[in-house]
């Protein structure tokens, strides 16, 4: 199970979502997020406490709030005592509402924070944020590439030419993600994002190039030649050929190959010397455009050749 502490939290959307903190800064690095889920206690703060979940973040919008301060001082704290005793990591106040005072006194194992934003805005980004976060992942051997833009991941063994390809396609204006090794993640349910898993260290934008060196991609060709993540589209196999090798010359339906359950186009490109490979790369991500609007090449030739042999 994946977690985020709390402060990486603040860290990375607290100012795209403008998020204060009321008390509770020195548990910001020991607490931890488990569950993308988020909840509005206004049931639990009425008494009901059936299926709550003490895992989640608490947000309390304009109807739980005015609900709290149509309650006397005494009876308010008691209801807020009862949410924090079940040791819930947050509690973030919304449109700027300000936390009762008897919040820093009781609340002892939970960060208190606010936000002047309006309430289904801020769930629906944080819960976007958590999810992503907390989403399984996988990292690969190989290197990935935004191709008319068609998240495409190059593998194959060391040796076949990924990332000398990869370079050949950024020179030609398309992006680079991640070259050797790619983090892949389910997100959103069903799909796979691919990211560099080294974007916050010095490794983040480089290339090693053999016989060249080590190449900062983001230096040499500038901002629009690396993309911080992208889709997961076709996973395109190096092979390099050695002795002869037999291919396949009408293949109908793609081969599939699965990440974290989830199932993706396949290529399998023979690598032959004189053959430029980026050129068939960016011709078989137009192709896949093509495909997903419901035209193949392959399929017309063979209805084609079938129709006149039967005649």
């Amino acid at each position: 199970m994946q977690k985020i502490r709390l402060a990486d939290l603040i860290r990375e959307v607290g100012e795209e979502l403008e998020i204060s903190i009321y008390s509770g800064k020195s548990l910001l690095e020991s607490i931890e997020i488990e569950s993308e889920r988020l909840s509005r206690p206004g049931l639990f703060l009425s008494g009901y406490s059936d299926h709550f979940d003490e895992k989640r973040i608490q947000i309390i919008g304009n109807t739980e709030y005015s609900y709290l301060m149509s309650l006397s001082p005494h009876n308010r704290c008691e209801r807020l005592k009862s949410l924090v005793d079940t040791k819930v990591p947050a509690i973030v106040f919304t449109r700027d509402n300000r936390p009762p005072s008897c919040l820093r006194r009781i609340a002892k194992k939970t960060v208190i924070l606010t936000t002047p934003q309006y309430t289904p805005y801020f769930q629906r980004r944080l819960y976007d944020y958590l999810c992503f976060k907390l989403a399984p992942f996988i990292t690969v051997h190989g290197t990935m590439v935004d191709v008319y833009d068609l998240g495409i991941l190059l593998t194959g063994k060391s040796g076949t030419g990924k990332s000398e390809c990869a370079l050949d396609l950024i020179s030609q204006g398309f992006s680079l993600i991640s070259d050797d090794v790619v983090k892949l993640i389910e997100y959103p349910k069903g799909s796979l994002m691919g990211q560099n898993p080294r974007r916050e260290d010095v490794f983040q934008n480089l290339m090693e190039i053999r016989g060249v060196g080590i190449i900062d991609v983001f230096s040499t060709f500038g901002i629009g030649a690396v993309k911080d993540r992208k889709k997961l589209d076709l996973v395109i196999e190096l092979l390099l050929v050695e002795k002869p090798y037999v291919v396949e010359r009408f293949v109908l339906e793609r081969k599939k190959t699965e990440f974290l359950g989830v199932k993706v186009d396949k290529v399998v490109l023979p690598v032959i010397p004189g053959r430029h490979i980026s050129s068939i790369i960016k011709t078989l991500a137009l192709d896949f455009r093509l495909k997903l609007y419901g035209y193949n090449a392959t399929k017309r030739v063979e209805e084609y050749l079938r129709k006149h042999n039967d005649d």
